[in-house]
This record gives C-alpha cells, sequence and structure tokens, in this order.
C-alpha cells in the first residue's frame, strides 16, 4: 500500500531584532516561509505549493506581514511608540504636536499619528 499526502511545513528565511507593535520595543524576529509538500510516506519531498511568509516576534508570538520589517515602517511605528509614550506621560497635545512639527513632520502627518498613538 502506497501512503502520499501533503503536509505544511515551516522554513526559517531570517532572523533579528525588530521593533514589535504589540510589545512596543524592539524585540527578535524570525522571519519565516510556509510551504506544502509532497509527502510519500510521511516523508515531505518536494514542495508544492508557497503559502506565504510571516514575521513573528520571539517574545509575543504576534505575527506581521514581512514589510514590517521595512526601514520606514519601523521608523513609523517607533515615532507612534514614543508620541504614545509622551501623551501617557502627561505631554498635552499641542506639546506633542509642536515637537512633530518641529522634527520635520507635516501638521497633517502629524494629527494622523497623534490619532495612531491615541488608539
Amino acid at each position: 500500500m502506497i501512503i502520499w499526502g501533503s503536509k505544511g511545513k515551516e522554513k526559517l528565511l531570517s532572523e533579528g531584532l525588530f521593533f514589535c507593535p504589540k510589545c512596543r520595543t524592539d524585540r527578535s524576529y524570525k522571519q519565516k516561509r510556509v510551504s506544502k509538500y509532497f509527502t510519500f510516506y510521511f516523508i515531505p519531498l518536494f514542495e508544492t505549493k508557497n503559502l506565504g511568509e510571516f514575521v513573528e516576534c520571539q517574545v509575543c508570538k504576534s505575527g506581521y506581514d514581512p514589510k514590517i520589517l521595512e526601514p520606514n515602517s519601523q521608523g513609523m511605528l517607533k515615532v507612534v511608540a514614543s508620541t504614545r509614550y509622551s501623551l501617557l506621560h502627561g505631554t498635552s497635545l499641542t506639546e506633542v504636536k509642536s515637537q512633530l512639527v518641529g522634527a520635520g513632520v507635516t501638521e497633517g502627518i502629524a494629527d494622523q499619528i497623534i490619532k495612531v498613538a491615541q488608539s
């Protein structure tokens, strides 16, 4: 009797440090690819379908789109986190907005950052 089938399997692509939005600090991550493999007698022989990639925080185990590792995404997440920290520790909205504008952010973007930081 011949037994064949398929099985999902993860492959490690990279690892390093990133700013985790859930932990709100730098954490280690693993970037993985999930693929479906053809199995023969329960042994995975070859990949039949790429199911996608994701980035997993090694502390909170949350999964994210790999685009989160892009420098622009990481920078924006850190700005939102620092804005949230300032607001939670008593800095007024107008002061936070003026700090953001002083750092080169437009007023419209500053308002959006503050709105995200408050949520």
